[in-house]
């Protein structure tokens, strides 16, 4: 993740070579924050290209309550995770060596999208356009930091991003 031009990307066009197993489905992140972290909101705008990798849609995420990893396969980590992708398809999950998905559904298709992904105690809610698409209640993580993924190895482009 680095500015190009002035806005935050997902910069990374390859898949890593690994020198041992990194997981399944790995794609990058970042995490920024606070292992203290417990009732926050991360957002961000995102900016899509109009092509992936491979067969699936380009797509997107933000991370909340972060765990850290599931021994040393790093893409098992253990968090909250809010995806879309330009098909409209979303998911927010409970991350970990048994993912969970919470909830799932569609909006319409597009290329960039506003998300938000909340935590207040147990209550996880989740906003695409400002809209509601999800509000669950999960005890599995109690806190950790936020952050933000791309779904594969191609450009994402993060206009906007906070946490507060």
């Amino acid at each position: 993740f680095g500015y190009v031009h002035g806005v935050l990307t997902q910069t990374t066009v390859g898949k890593p070579v690994e020198w041992h197993n990194l997981g399944r489905g790995i794609s990058p992140y970042a995490i920024v924050g606070q292992n203290t972290w417990r009732n926050y909101t991360v957002s961000a705008r995102v900016v899509l290209p109009r092509s992936g990798t491979g067969s699936s849609p380009p797509g997107a995420a933000l991370i909340a309550r972060f765990q850290g990893f599931h021994k040393t396969t790093v893409g098992d980590f253990r968090g909250y995770e809010f995806k879309v992708s330009s098909n409209g398809a979303w998911q927010l999950a409970a991350g970990g060596p048994s993912p969970e998905t919470l909830a799932s559904g569609q909006v319409s298709a597009r290329h960039t999208y506003a998300m938000s992904l909340t935590t207040r105690n147990a209550t996880i809610s989740a906003r695409i356009d400002g809209r509601r698409v999800a509000t669950v209640t999960s005890r599995t993580y109690r806190d950790g930091p936020a952050g933000l993924a791309s779904l594969g190895y191609y450009p994402v482009r993060y206009p906007r991003f906070s946490v507060g």
